[in-house]
């Protein structure tokens, strides 16, 4: 297992009705990297991430009315 954060700048990006502008939001949200280990070697790999801090840091949750309205 790998404890970090995941760190990154805001771009274009892509919604239900097509693509929105950026919000130039940072984003710095913990998550996990679980790695499954076969001979020394990596097999298989899952990440987990807060969602709601990263969201929140994003701006989605401050809009969420109008995603849940989709």
């Amino acid at each position: 297992m790998v404890e970090l954060a995941l760190q990154a700048h805001t771009g274009t990006g892509c919604d239900a009705d097509g693509y929105h502008t950026a919000t130039g939001k940072r984003m710095d949200a913990p998550c996990c990297d679980v790695f499954r280990l076969v001979n020394a070697r990596s097999s298989r790999s899952t990440g987990y991430t807060i969602g709601d801090v990263m969201f929140a840091q994003l701006g989605v949750l401050s809009n969420i009315e109008k995603a849940l309205a989709r």
